[in-house]
């Protein structure tokens, strides 16, 4: 399942590592963020969910609960990564390219066995400061 696919998954009061969150309707799942924290860095690697999903509505809420999450966990910034290559990651990177935030190349060790959609190499992102 998905803890097997993010192998070093980790509570809330760890520092690094990652963070899934999923979001419901009721008792319904209606999409999930998977999310990397390291150091000061909060990286939202990728927005799923299924097609009821991808409204500009729901996406705002979902941009403004990770912009939060990030900031309580002490982030100094948010980076969202372009690699999504499910439709509905596309679809919220375009939601994001719509907000106008900052483009930016950034590295980070990504130090874990779980799967990142992100290169450790650096890509092209939308980033959030936060301090």
């Amino acid at each position: 399942g998905i803890y097997n696919y993010c192998k070093d998954y980790y509570s809330e009061d760890k520092d690094s590592g990652f963070i899934l969150v999923r979001y419901n309707i009721g008792e319904k799942a209606l999409g999930s963020a998977i999310c990397y924290m390291e150091k000061d860095k909060f990286l939202v690697d990728s927005v799923e969910g299924h097609r009821t999903f991808r409204k500009p509505q729901i996406f705002q809420a979902v941009y403004q609960d990770l912009v939060d999450r990030a900031r309580e966990k002490g982030a100094k910034r948010v980076i969202f990564s372009e690699e999504g290559i499910n439709e509905t990651p596309k679809k919220f990177i375009e939601f994001l390219e719509g907000l106008g935030l900052k483009r930016d190349r950034v590295k980070m060790k990504l130090n874990t066995e779980g799967y990142l959609e992100a290169e450790k190499s650096g890509v092209n992102r939308y980033t959030v400061n936060l301090d």
